[in-house]
């Protein structure tokens, strides 16, 4: 499979990899043994295929409660991560996960990887916007609304 092949590559330049489920289904909306098993595939699969233990977990949508938090604990996860933005303090649970992707250069990626407060108020903003919206509208409609939007 070719996209094994580049994520092998990827990790022998020391990329790290983790888990974000099997499906990437709203795992609080499904029964808990089937949003177990999703934990436990996608953490095997990501394993069998690449070779290392698998520690990173990032609930999709940012969707997760604290049964599933302590489950994906359960299943051998020790970094879990949720969609807000932020900086990594002592005792945080899940942890923030800021985005980076192959479209940035590296100024924006200094500026994430070292935010000054002008960049954590307008995550704050953000993650705060999106919450309000999936409370007003619900997840469904959030992700058809993001979808369009950022096609």
């Amino acid at each position: 499979m070719i996209l094994t092949d580049q994520i092998k590559e990827m990790q022998k330049y020391g990329m790290s990899f983790g888990s974000h489920s099997l499906s990437h289904q709203y795992l609080s909306r499904i029964p808990i043994k089937d949003a177990i098993k999703e934990l436990q595939d996608s953490k095997n699969t990501l394993q069998d295929k690449l070779g290392v233990e698998i520690k990173s977990f990032s609930f999709p949508y940012g969707d997760w409660n604290r049964q599933l938090y302590d489950e994906a604990l359960k299943v051998g996860y020790s970094d879990i991560y949720n969609s807000k933005h932020g900086l990594i303090n002592d005792g945080m649970f899940p942890l923030p996960r800021n985005s980076i992707n192959s479209s940035m250069d590296w100024p924006t990626i200094r500026k994430i990887m070292y935010p000054n407060m002008i960049i954590r108020c307008k995550w704050s903003i953000e993650d705060n916007m999106k919450s309000l919206i999936k409370n007003l509208i619900g997840f469904d409609k959030y992700r058809e609304l993001r979808t369009k939007l950022f096609k």
